[in-house]
């Protein structure tokens, strides 16, 4: 396993159809309990299509914050709300770490230990290979199983969840070589069961390919914004598909800076290549050479119009 520090920097190919089960995703039992760690917006957003999709299986919820767990059990998204998760962590046959990434090593070293040795460990992180890293370190490589949903919500909080959010979403599964078919084929089942369609990824491919797909726009929305607003060009006066290039700029920053440092390399060489684009495009308009930046603009069209242009 691999965290996005040693992933390649260039974009990985990959394989969706590939996985550990050829046969498909287990039927997930649902008589288990499932025990949500966080009620954020993803967490809880779990927990709610669990309760709309399986609603025999007993949902818990691990929150810090008393108003957050308060509104969870006001609501019925969970059936009970514990501050540490020592209480409901022993009971779980599936637990969904869906609190940041900076939040792991506490959770490892202390409510972890409560975990029952058949419990399927399971995560909404966003990067697959530091949080298998950490499970390896905790000895928890052989339950754990990380997933990635290809979302980026807008909002924050238990406020912005609902129970359609990730309602066909792509979840990218990746697991450590420790970790039996059986489980695999668990954590399959289980996501399927929450309306995602999971898709195995090796944890280096799918980190790198976040850099790539999730964290570099990121950053080219964030610049783009800044380049209008020191422009003193408004929000208002953008066209619908101008203001959709800087939606993701909207999205709280605090939510990217742990993402961000732990796949630096990866997202640093994305924008490098952004740059050099951007600069060479900016050489060709000074010295009126339109026609070949039109040139670059098809080459560009071609891939985004059905994935299979040549933008080299």
């Amino acid at each position: 396993m691999t965290s996005p520090h040693s992933a390649s920097q260039d974009p990985p190919s990959q394989d969706p159809t590939s996985g550990p089960d050829a046969s498909g995703p287990a039927e997930e039992t649902l008589a288990g309990t499932v025990v949500v760690v966080g009620l954020g917006v993803l967490g809880a957003s779990v927990a709610r299509s669990l309760g709309l999709r399986n609603p025999g299986r007993v949902v818990m919820g691990v929150e810090p914050d008393p108003l957050t767990g308060a509104r969870a059990l006001e609501a019925g998204v969970v059936a009970r709300v514990d501050p540490s998760g020592d209480a409901v962590l022993g009971d779980a046959s599936v637990v969904v770490f869906a609190a940041p990434l900076s939040a792991l090593p506490a959770f490892l070293a202390g409510p972890a230990a409560a975990l029952p040795a058949g419990a399927l460990v399971t995560d909404v992180v966003g990067l697959n290979g530091p949080v298998l890293t950490r499970a390896e370190k905790a000895g928890l490589a052989h339950q754990w199983v990380s997933g990635a949903p290809v979302i980026v919500t807008p909002h924050t909080g238990f406020g912005a969840s609902s129970s359609n959010l990730l309602e066909g979403v792509e979840m990218r599964l990746s697991a450590a070589p420790e970790a039996t078919p059986a489980l695999r084929a668990r954590a399959e089942g289980f996501w399927t069961s929450v309306g995602t369609t999971p898709v195995w990824m090796e944890a280096r491919d799918h980190d790198t390919l976040a850099a790539w797909s999730v964290l570099l726009p990121q950053l080219v929305s964030n610049a783009l914004a800044g380049a209008l607003h020191a422009a003193g060009v408004p929000p208002a006066a953008l066209s619908p598909q101008a203001r959709a290039m800087v939606e993701l700029a909207a999205t709280r920053p605090d939510r990217w800076s742990e993402l961000l440092e732990a796949a630096a390399p990866a997202t640093g060489t994305g924008l490098t290549s952004v740059n050099r684009a951007m600069n060479v495009v900016a050489d060709l308009l000074a010295r009126r050479h339109v026609d070949r930046i039109v040139e670059f603009m098809d080459r560009t069209h071609g891939w985004a119009s059905d994935g299979e242009g040549d933008v080299a």
